[in-house]
């Protein structure tokens, strides 16, 4: 499931949040993140290291930076954030790609709700702060569908 418009962009970089696996107890989404042409230069490994690497390997101050607020005020934050005020977890560091497109999964450990406020940062890139308040009901309504299958 997609949610239109999911997208936050900057003048070389777009992130875009698609491909919601939903469940009761929480749902996955897909990170993508696209160069407005083929990086050469650090950018596109800085975005890596930022997932994959330690603190040891990154300063925080270098890293890209997301997450979610959902709309009774909590709030997430993906990898590589190290908050101490989060409400929620966001987990994973699975994907990859390549210098015009790279994509990550995340599981939220939280319900949707029907409006939910996604956010990026890269502030050592000069990417201040943006945040897409979205209509998620639809991904409400997908976690309460109750689909069993009757054991044989």
């Amino acid at each position: 499931m997609s949610i239109p418009q999911a997208q936050i962009v900057y003048d070389d970089l777009a992130f875009a949040f698609d491909q919601f696996l939903v469940f009761d107890v929480g749902f996955f989404v897909t990170l993508r993140v696209l160069h407005r042409s083929p990086r050469v230069d650090s950018h596109y490994s800085d975005l890596v290291e930022s997932f994959f690497g330690g603190p040891d390997r990154m300063a925080y101050s270098k890293r890209f930076r997301w997450g979610i607020q959902l709309a009774d005020g909590r709030r997430g934050y993906g990898m590589p954030m190290q908050q101490s005020d989060a409400d929620f977890a966001i987990g994973g560091r699975g994907g990859g790609g390549d210098s015009v497109m790279s994509e990550y999964r995340f599981w939220v450990h939280a319900s949707p709700m029907a409006e939910m406020t996604f956010f990026v940062g890269w502030p050592a890139r000069g990417l201040a702060e943006r945040s897409l308040l979205i209509d998620s009901s639809a991904l409400v309504e997908a976690s309460t569908v109750d689909t069993r299958i009757a054991s044989w």
